[in-house]
């Protein structure tokens, strides 16, 4: 029977030939991998160890980025201001939440794959037009691209819908306000976060200073930010 992979991984950690815990960083999916890690390493231990430094994917983002994570109401806050000054007859915010909730979580995935805001909010009206303009772009972000554009195109014309095509328009506008309002508190989004790493990584603006060993463990299908920081 294959052992589970934070069962192995406590193996190796607390055997003889495993590494200096002192000086080991993991990275995790999730904080729920690392306590079933630190349970995990308990039962194998044999005698009293260090225990390693055990960071989820998110927690590791917000301690390297530059910019400090905004609190999710505030930003749905902020985003409505900036669609208050950009639409003709904005709704009134409680009519806005609903929408303004999928807004902050579409920035957030598209920030994470890399994906520029102007081509993936262009008016496709069919998924055929994705063909070209998807050239040169790597697997994951065309994954994440089709299945956003496929979810929007499935099932019947709604009124939601009809809702939504009608600031349709406004969207790469709204993103980008968005993000200079938050970059001017020195705050973003967690997708913000991400990208900033991995800008900085692309620039050389920061460095690798962990002297120990890091192990990255448990994910499956990565975002293109954090392909780039776990190739860093």
């Amino acid at each position: 029977m294959k052992q589970p992979i934070l069962e192995s991984l406590a193996l190796y950690l607390t055997g003889s030939d495993g590494p200096d815990l002192k000086t080991t960083r993991i990275i995790l999916p999730n904080r729920r991998a690392g306590m079933f890690l630190q349970r995990h390493m308990a039962r194998y231990s044999q005698e009293v160890q260090w225990a390693p430094h055990i960071y989820s994917i998110n927690d590791y983002v917000s301690n390297t980025s530059t910019l400090d994570l905004s609190d999710q109401v505030e930003s749905l806050l902020i985003l409505y201001e900036a669609y208050a000054q950009l639409a003709e007859n904005p709704e009134p915010i409680d009519e806005f939440y609903f929408w303004g909730e999928i807004m902050l979580r579409d920035f957030d995935e598209l920030d994470k794959y890399l994906v520029d805001a102007d081509m993936l909010f262009r008016n496709i009206m069919d998924l055929k037009e994705l063909e070209e303009p998807l050239a040169g772009f790597e697997p994951s972000q065309i994954d994440f691209i089709r299945q956003f554009w496929t979810g929007f195109h499935e099932g019947d014309q709604s009124p939601e819908k009809d809702q939504f095509i009608g600031i349709w328009e406004l969207l790469p506008q709204l993103y980008k306000q968005l993000k200079r309002n938050l970059l001017s508190r020195n705050e973003g989004l967690q997708g913000m976060q991400y990208r900033d790493i991995a800008h900085r990584i692309e620039t050389g603006e920061i460095s690798y200073s962990w002297e120990g060993q890091t192990i990255i463990a448990g994910f499956n299908a990565l975002n293109s930010c954090e392909i780039k920081i776990f190739s860093w």
